[in-house]
């Protein structure tokens, strides 16, 4: 569970979040476990907050992290309505998926490469993702200790692949930007002063989106 989700913070939050996410760069990379911290100041007694999101992730042949700066304009004691520009990193150690080799068409069998040639190495690839993008949202407080969230996040994701995916140490092909977007939404409930637990979700909008689904435990200090 993102952070995001609290409102009008005076005090340095930690968040440990579980879930996972599809990558769109590799569907078997997932992200189950994330470290986040945020927090949000007040802007000399005004309606205005401003802060900072920060996270570390890391799953299955994927480890990455994010910065986000915040803004935020409460409307009213309910409604407050966000904005922000990011930048997400993941870097990708990914296995070539192995090939199957027909050893007769005519009777329909397959062997590996690996029984085809004893030679035969699946090399891995390393590569990279960088994401930049911009936010806009409402945050929404139910309650006292329930608070709504969500947000629409809208960048440009830039691959660096290498151009032989046989082996990482080849030259990389350039940079190529790609539209990245994806929907937010979250809920966040307030067990204690210190202590909150969340579920948070976000939907790809494209093809090239990430998305994500998990639940976090929060501490304020």
């Amino acid at each position: 569970m993102s952070g995001e989700v609290q409102n009008n913070r005076q005090k340095s939050d930690i968040y440990l979040g579980f879930g996972g996410g599809l990558l769109h760069s590799n569907s078997k990379n997932h992200v189950p476990g994330k470290i986040e911290h945020g927090v949000m100041w007040p802007l000399k007694d005004s309606p205005h907050n401003a802060g900072y999101f920060l996270d570390i992730h890391m799953g299955e042949s994927v480890i990455g992290g994010s910065v986000k700066g915040k803004y935020s304009y409460d409307l009213n004691e309910k409604v407050s309505i966000t904005g922000g520009l990011g930048a997400e990193y993941n870097k990708f150690k990914q296995l070539k998926d192995p090939q199957f080799m027909p050893k007769s068409s005519k009777y329909d069998v397959f062997i590996s490469p690996e029984v085809y040639d004893r030679n035969a190495k699946v090399k891995g690839v390393n590569y990279s993702e960088t994401t930049v993008f911009g936010s806009v949202g409402a945050n929404y407080n139910l309650s006292k200790d329930l608070q709504l969230s969500g947000s629409l996040d809208l960048g440009c994701k830039l691959s660096e692949l290498p151009s032989d995916l046989e082996s990482s140490e080849r030259s990389k092909e350039p940079l190529k930007p790609t539209f990245s977007g994806k929907l937010n939404v979250g809920a966040s409930y307030n067990i204690t002063e210190i202590l909150s637990i969340g579920v948070n979700g976000s939907a790809p909008l494209s093809k090239k989106s990430d998305g994500y689904v998990g639940l976090s435990l929060g501490l304020r200090f």
